[in-house]
């Protein structure tokens, strides 16, 4: 497969929003889950059929700050030692196993802060998902199928039927983030969560609970489900349409994510994103759609969270687990940490 073939849209959009609280209403097992995953790494793959694109994206890599790395120590003087953790919100088993580096400074601390604390209780998770139900659900009568070509929706509702638990007519009166969300992540993780078993953020807030750490968010989820919902509808329409044609294929951008995540390589993800439009880095670069992700998602949340962190920093010693493509860039969470002068060095 030509890595160059994936489309921007989706690809960036799912890995933002894929395990995120919204896809607790499609917690149902579907027929046929299993937990063996499949997906080949397209950055392996591409290097055979396409070794240009490779380069251009390990160069792109390399352009990021702070693209490299998982664990940073949180510094300041007269204050104690905190660390910051890039997670993925999936339960695969080489994502939840932390490294014995990570282990040590979990148990070093006090609070642990996650983005959201709901994660705890899978049942209030969704019991306060369904409460938000204004920024997933139309609320005016109108579905998916009012904004649909026939063609589109034949599509659409195929791939969702074959990768999500619920009928489409019941998905159809879902706003497109949360059922291209629904498609867009692997049989497996479903099938594994379906089975009880934890992401890593959730995985994390159980084993604070078992050593009485404090825990804290630094995000509610309307506040992410808001952020959500406020990206363009014609943006997560297109989103959606390229995640349904890419079905399979979905698998293996997450594969070759979860590998990169072992690497501790965020920048090659990021990278790798950007290079995935027919036209290249420059047509991305310009796109609107990639503008508006990078601000909504990213970029604000950033902020946002940095601002609901420092308190707790300057109170106790603190373990603080974000999506990991939080953390590079000059709107990363580890510079807006170095910004606001804390020494912030990769463990």
């Amino acid at each position: 497969m030509k890595l160059r073939k994936l489309k921007w849209v989706a690809t960036t959009l799912a890995l933002g929003v894929a395990g995120y609280a919204g896809f607790s209403y499609f917690s149902a097992t579907a027929a046929g889950d299993t937990l063996v995953c499949s997906g080949e790494n397209l950055i392996v793959a591409a290097e055979k059929s396409d070794p240009e694109l490779v380069s251009k994206i390990n160069a792109k890599a390399q352009t990021l700050l702070n693209g490299k790395g998982l664990l940073w120590k949180v510094e300041k003087e007269g204050l104690p030692i905190s660390y910051l953790f890039g997670t993925m919100h999936m339960s695969d088993p080489r994502v939840v196993k932390l490294s014995e580096r990570t282990q040590a400074a979990f148990d070093e601390a006090k609070i642990l802060a996650l983005e959201i604390t709901d994660v705890i209780d899978e049942k209030k998770m969704k019991e306060k998902a369904a409460s938000l139900a204004q920024f997933t659900t139309y609320t005016d009568g109108s579905t998916l199928s009012d904004r649909m070509t026939d063609e589109e929706e034949a599509i659409a509702s195929k791939a969702f039927g074959e990768r999500a638990p619920i009928p489409w007519f019941l998905a159809k009166r879902m706003k497109p983030w949360v059922v291209m969300g629904a498609m867009a992540l692997p049989a497996c993780e479903t099938a594994r969560k379906n089975a009880g078993e934890p992401f890593l953020d959730m995985k994390l807030a159980q084993m604070a609970q078992k050593q009485n750490m404090e825990l804290a968010s630094l995000e509610t989820m309307e506040a992410q489900m808001r952020a959500m919902d406020s990206l363009p509808e014609d943006i997560m329409m297109k989103a959606l349409h390229q995640t349904a044609k890419m079905g399979n294929r979905m698998d293996d951008v997450f594969e070759t994510m979860i590998q990169l995540y072992e690497q501790q390589d965020m920048g090659t993800v990021w990278a790798m994103m950007q290079h995935m439009g027919e036209k290249g880095l420059a047509d991305v670069a310009e796109s609107a759609g990639y503008a508006d992700f990078q601000r909504e998602i990213v970029v604000k949340r950033n902020h946002n969270m940095v601002e609901m962190l420092l308190p707790l920093l300057n109170r106790n010693s603190t373990f603080v687990a974000v999506g990991a493509l939080h953390l590079p860039g000059e709107d990363g969470i580890v510079n807006i940490l170095a910004q606001n002068g804390f020494i912030v060095s990769r463990q």
